[in-house]
């Protein structure tokens, strides 16, 4: 009985050393991941603000395009609806 008890002490030693040493592994590759990850933040943010900008930018330049295109048929829209709703009050009154 008692060497299977040395048996399960060594196994369970392994088990925990083999965890240890995998998760080490991670450990380590998580570290350089994340001080990559930092340079990375320090490189991109002034290029992710600028574009940020260039998009503010450009989507007030399409909607002052957009409004100055669609608005004269959007008021040629809504001015034929409101002589359609007079013409159809006065034809109410005829019948």
């Amino acid at each position: 009985m008692a060497p299977l008890l040395f048996w399960r002490d060594l196994a369970l030693v392994l088990l925990v050393l083999e965890a240890f040493v995998i998760d080490l592994g991670a450990a380590v590759v998580l570290y350089f991941v994340l001080t990559r990850l930092r340079r990375a933040q320090v490189w991109i943010g002034p290029r992710l603000r600028l574009a940020a900008r260039y998009a503010r930018r450009s989507r007030v330049v399409f909607r002052r395009a957009m409004t100055a295109t669609a608005a004269p048929f959007v008021g040629l829209q809504a001015t034929a609806a409101g002589l359609r709703r007079v013409l159809a009050a006065l034809g109410e009154r005829r019948a």
